[in-house]
Formats: C-alpha cells, structure tokens, sequence
C-alpha cells in the first residue's frame, strides 16, 4: 500500500505514530516502519518518529520540538525521566539484536 498507493501514504503512516516502539519489536512490523522512516518521511516526521523513544508525553505533545537537545533545554526537570524511557527503549531492542540494523534504532 505504502508503494502503490500514494494518496493513501500519509493516512496509513499516521496510524504507525504513537505505536512505534511497539511495532519496532515485532519481526514484519518493523521493516514497514523502517521503509517509512527511511523513504517516506520528511525530517520534521523522522524527528517525531525518533521522539517515541523518550516516551509517549514527547511522542504526542510535543510536535514541535526538532531534537533531544531542545527537549532536555526546554524540560530540564525531566532529562533525566527522558533518558530512562530512551534507556528502557534501546535496551529492548539490544537484547532482541535483530532491530539493530535499523536506521531509527540507530538514529
């Protein structure tokens, strides 16, 4: 659908948002979410696709922010809560290893 079905695109990658360190862990899930991370998003989506990893308040509230260092600059009585969600999220997928080779996770 992502492929063949451009007018569709931005709806079915809408529904990915707020899902994501869910979906990354399961096998099929995360190459789609790779594709669209990798081919289909712009920087302002990728930046919102990568701060599901320092938890959902800056996955849903906090569009606006670009990077980790905005965030911890402007919420600095929750760096430290950040960090522990980030921790949580790539020790997952550390263990499970076969998430490594994605371009989020490495991001």
């Amino acid at each position: 659908l992502l492929l063949h079905c451009p007018e569709q695109r931005e709806m079915i990658m809408g529904d990915f948002f707020g899902k994501l360190d869910k979906l990354l862990r399961h096998r099929d899930a995360s190459q789609v979410v790779e594709t669209i991370y990798r081919d289909y998003c712009n920087g302002k989506k990728r930046a919102r696709m990568v701060r599901e990893f320092y938890g959902a308040e800056y996955a849903l509230f906090h569009q606006e922010e670009a990077d980790l260092d905005t965030l911890m600059a402007r919420n600095r009585e929750k760096g430290e809560l950040i960090l522990k969600n980030l921790e949580a999220v790539l020790a997952v997928h550390l263990q499970k290893g076969s998430t490594l080779q994605l371009s989020i996770v490495h991001r």
